[in-house]
């Protein structure tokens, strides 16, 4: 009898745990990313160029293009797993005061964007989009790019520049990996699934990093319960340019820049200084 009430349970766990497995595996887009639905152009007064590209498939990014220098000097803006570029209107000015031109732009099904993620090559895809847009129709040679990236973004970022000969990048919150810190949260679900094998959307910054020879800013907060700050720590670490620089922040994962607003506003321009 209770063989028998053993192999029912056993057999009714591994079923609902294959179940599991499957739904999350089928529906990770949705668990990964959060794209807003809510799109606001931007106001008049930042005298922002909005513009798409226009990509061989059909599909279109959605860019803004802020020009505040005719030297070249400019970033390219990298968000993380959510909102729209819509809601990045800080970095624009951040951007501005900095005497650096930026170009913002959405990932595929975000904003404005046209286009549905099905893997993760797809994100670098429109990356490359986005800095040869820059190189192409703004002649900005790809030396005096910089690459800005936030959490998730400094993933893509970091791909990016093993195929471009950027000048720097600054990393804002970056994670190791997705799987980092998918086992590192709060949910136990993550913890008791097969992540190697069925994580479509396994974005890794190490790998990247380690074939990297450009300065690298981090910027991260050691209050950051999402991205944990020895996240940054083990990414610094693996910098072979003299020329890199963590900055400890205070605050939350989305909030370290306001909260450290001077630390954070000067680490970048004295970072910016010190690649003339």
């Amino acid at each position: 009898m209770i063989s028998k009430f053993f192999k029912y349970f056993l057999t009714s766990f591994i079923f609902v745990y294959i179940i599991f497995v499957l739904l999350v595996y089928f529906n990770q887009e949705k668990l990964v990313f959060h794209p807003s639905p809510n799109f606001r152009m931007p106001p008049k007064s930042f005298e922002i160029e909005q513009k798409f590209i226009h990509k061989t498939n059909g599909d279109s990014l959605m860019t803004w293009w802020k020009q505040n220098n005719d030297l070249g000097d400019t970033f390219i803006f990298f968000s993380g797993n959510a909102g729209n570029i819509s809601g990045r209107l800080f970095f624009v000015e951040m951007a501005q005061s900095l005497g650096m031109n930026i170009l913002l732009f959405d990932y595929r099904g975000f904003g404005l964007s046209s286009g549905k993620l099905q893997n993760k090559e797809d994100l670098f895809e429109d990356s490359r989009a986005a800095i040869n847009y820059l190189i192409k129709n703004k002649n900005i040679p790809q030396e005096k790019i910089v690459l800005w990236a936030l959490s998730l973004g400094g993933t893509i970022a970091a791909n990016l520049a093993t195929e471009y000969s950027v000048k720097a990048l600054i990393f804002e919150g970056v994670m190791k990996s997705i799987k980092d810190v998918a086992l590192e949260s709060n949910s136990f679900r993550y913890k008791i699934l097969p992540l190697d094998l069925i994580l479509k959307f396994d974005y890794n910054a190490v790998e990247s990093v380690k074939q990297l020879d450009e300065p690298i800013l981090f910027l991260h907060s050691k209050a950051d319960s999402l991205v944990r700050y020895h996240h940054a720590e083990t990414l610094y670490s693996l910098v072979k340019n003299s020329s890199k620089e963590i900055i400890p922040l205070t605050g939350s994962h989305q909030t370290a820049h306001d909260d450290s607003y001077d630390i954070y506003f000067e680490g970048i321009r004295s970072f910016l200084n010190r690649l003339k």
